[in-house]
């Protein structure tokens, strides 16, 4: 779960350069918002992070509740 907190943080930490750069290279089709609306850089990377949290906690559960004994048997 750690590691993918941390690849999550690191996607949307890129993400989020990444969007403030093509933003400001297409201020110019921008019309009546700021390149730099903060609030719809909080909203989105919000969504995106805790959509890769649920991403990374459904498998994990998934194999919290799997009985090793039964698949080591079943092999």
């Amino acid at each position: 779960v750690k590691e993918g907190v941390r690849v999550v943080s690191l996607g949307v930490g890129t993400g989020l350069v990444v969007a403030v750069w093509v933003a400001w290279l297409l201020r110019s089709f921008l019309v009546d918002v700021s390149y730099l609306d903060v609030s719809t850089y909080v909203v989105v990377s919000g969504s995106f992070f805790i959509l890769g949290l649920g991403a990374g906690f459904v498998p994990a559960i998934a194999a919290i509740r799997t009985d090793v004994c039964t698949l080591l048997r079943s092999e």
